[in-house]
């Protein structure tokens, strides 16, 4: 309770909270909030324009109801951008803890390969990626996970560096304690914090890489409702219905501010210096 009331006393983060738990419903309820089929096509009601003929937020080209694909496009995005994130960390933070710890030869091994993908921009790894494993949702989260690693590397490399010179991680090795054992009890604990406030930040990127490579073509493949696809599709038809390409470009804007505000609460969370210097 005394962690909830640090947290709510900063707004921004407070309020992007409540806007991420917000989006994670409305992904969660999406077949029970969204009130049409996002697939079905009317066609004489293409182009509807906002609250008219029971569509709250209009139509697209083919008659498409654009709240429920902007609902059920939160779901793409969400699972895709979580996915990538869980599984950078279980790759990346593996590898960095395991540099951290044991050092030597592994540090040297391991890290080299983790600064020749940091040196590599992700989007140009996702572009890779999808050129050899096509255009499916699993090659999505396997291109952000391989772009996504290397951060979670380095996090949890500088992190582990600094819990092993601890005296409680020396106390542990004196009583013969396995080098599992310490980084499973002392040294996991402790740098879990460092790694939650990433996932949070990086949730937000992989929205935004998702919705990236839905607009360049890249992305789930129609008539899956995504940010990024309904984005591009708008574009074409900008003069027939102005307010199309808004609603999924608000989407995008909103869940990663959201996303970013409450990383930034959290890491205020987290760092006791951050704390003291806001009393």
């Amino acid at each position: 309770m005394k962690t909830l009331r640090r947290l709510a006393t900063n707004r921004l983060a407070a309020a992007g909270g409540v806007a991420v738990l917000l989006t994670i419903m409305m992904a969660i309820c999406a077949p029970l909030i969204a009130p049409h089929d996002p697939i079905d096509i009317h066609i004489p009601d293409r182009f509807a324009p906002p609250f008219s003929g029971g569509y709250i937020l209009g139509t697209d080209e083919v008659g498409r109801d654009v709240l429920s694909r902007i609902i059920y496009g939160s779901r793409v995005s969400l699972f895709v951008a979580t996915s990538a994130v869980v599984g950078a960390v279980l790759v990346g933070g593996s590898i960095g803890v395991l540099s951290g710890y044991f050092g030597g030869w592994v540090d040297t091994i391991l890290m080299r390969i983790i600064d020749v993908l940091f040196a590599i921009p992700t989007l140009m790894i996702a572009l890779s990626v999808i050129g050899l494993f096509g255009r499916a949702m699993t090659a999505i989260i396997f291109a952000l996970i391989v772009g996504y690693s290397p951060l979670f590397a380095r996090v949890c490399y500088s992190g582990t560096v600094a819990v092993r010179e601890q005296l409680y991680v020396e106390a542990s090795q004196a009583q013969g304690a396995s080098p599992w054992r310490i980084l499973r009890q002392d040294v996991l604990p402790n740098i879990f914090p460092l790694i939650v406030v990433q996932m949070t930040t990086y949730i937000a990127r992989g929205i935004l890489a998702e919705a990236s490579l839905g607009f360049l073509g890249l992305g789930v493949q129609p008539p899956t409702p995504t940010w990024g696809t309904m984005l591009t599709l708008s574009r074409e038809y900008f003069y027939h219905s102005p307010t199309l390409p808004v609603w999924p470009g608000l989407a995008i804007l909103v869940s990663v501010f959201a996303f970013n505000l409450f990383g930034d609460g959290l890491r205020d969370l987290f760092d006791p210096r951050a704390w003291q210097a806001g009393q």
